[in-house]
């Protein structure tokens, strides 16, 4: 499996619209795709954007493809920064990803 590479939040690629985060992104040829692993969901983040794909080889892509295989296409949840909070003049903003059970700790 080729390299998986980590974001700090928010992501500009979006999230997993269950929890709110991402556990990376695997390549496919020239297409990135990130993926929570807790949920099991992945969303394409596009092509080409990165140069890693251009070193891994059909092998690596291979594993890629067999792990996403396995999990559901979402459409990725996109968080606000502070900044475009702060810009955007609303008193509600939303802040969780839908669904998220803002009550729970470690989530």
């Amino acid at each position: 499996m080729g390299k998986v590479i980590e974001f700090p939040t928010p992501n500009y690629f979006g999230d997993c619209p269950k929890c709110g985060r991402t556990d990376g992104y695997l390549n496919i040829s020239r297409d990135h795709w990130f993926f929570c692993d807790r949920h099991m969901t992945k969303w394409w983040g596009g092509s080409n954007w990165f140069d890693e794909w251009k070193y891994e080889t059909e092998d690596i892509w291979f594993e890629n493809f067999k792990k996403l295989l396995q999990y559901q296409e979402v459409e990725p949840w996109f968080r606000l920064t502070v900044m475009e909070i702060h810009n955007s003049g609303s008193e509600q903003v939303v802040l969780f990803p839908p669904g998220k059970d803002k009550s729970r700790s470690g989530e």
